[in-house]
């Protein structure tokens, strides 16, 4: 009886289902096709992901860009159509002689020059922030920053005007001024 027990046990034999028509060579050149193959298709995969991305962030771009411009051209259009704005600017241009002498400007129109300043401040942070287009803000508002800042801010005279002294401190409007003296320099280079 202990004998029997530890008789071999029958070994069974599974063959894959399609028998023996196809031989352990062509079984091994089967898998190594479909793996090239595999390696292939996940290179292929790899491609069109990447060309999908980079359209992704051609488009991305594209519409931050479209963005800025139609915010640009929001801020900038509040200059024509803010009323705040354009009663400063209709006090100031009556009070200095339609905008031909600025030292008539006296402490009480501070307010008005005010309005008018921090507007383009405004302007002049957004763009150094990346948030507006400067292109843009420049070929609408360079004459305007222009005679703002140097009349009211340097006391400077123009071709047009005169001023005696700024009538705010510059330290107040540092980024107006230096994109007044960026615009003044990339005008100056262009012509």
């Amino acid at each position: 009886r202990g004998d029997a027990r530890k008789a071999r046990a029958p070994q069974l034999c599974v063959k894959p289902f399609w028998g023996d028509l196809m031989s352990e060579y062509m079984l091994q050149q089967v898998l190594s096709w479909s793996a090239a193959g595999s390696a292939i298709a996940t290179v292929l995969l790899a491609c069109v992901a990447w060309y999908q991305l980079h359209h992704l962030r051609t488009q991305m771009y594209e519409a931050r860009q479209s963005e800025k411009r139609q915010k640009t051209l929001e801020v900038c259009g509040r200059y024509e159509t803010d009323q705040h704005l354009r009663e400063a600017m209709k006090y100031l241009w009556e009070q200095s002689d339609g905008g031909s002498d600025y030292t008539r400007l006296r402490a009480s129109d501070r307010f008005h020059v005010l309005t008018l300043l921090n507007y383009l401040n405004g302007v002049a942070v957004g763009i150094e922030q990346g948030v507006l287009m400067d292109e843009l803000a420049r070929d609408y508002l360079s004459s305007v920053v222009e005679k703002s800042v140097k009349a009211l801010v340097k006391g400077e005279n123009g071709n047009t005007w005169q001023a005696a002294s700024g009538i705010v401190d510059p330290e107040e409007f540092l980024p107006l001024v230096r994109l007044q003296e960026n615009w003044s320099r990339d005008i100056a280079a262009a012509a």
